[in-house]
């Protein structure tokens, strides 16, 4: 514990900037992200017996 307390200490008197992230970067990541969410709710929607709105739309629309 009391490592904890010191390594609490150190990072509330140290007065670093958090590490820059790079717009891009985020950006990839937030698609890549959003894609990986649409597959995983396609892939449930498409499982789901008495769908009858799957009747109608068969796939679900992308964010991005």
């Amino acid at each position: 514990m009391v490592k904890t307390d010191e390594a609490a200490k150190e990072a509330s008197t140290n007065n670093n900037d958090p590490p820059k992230i790079e717009l891009s970067s985020l950006k990839d990541t937030i698609r890549c992200t959003v894609k990986r969410r649409n597959k995983a709710h396609q892939k449930l929607w498409n499982q789901k017996s008495k769908n009858k709105l799957q009747q109608i739309k068969t796939s679900l629309a992308q964010n991005l």
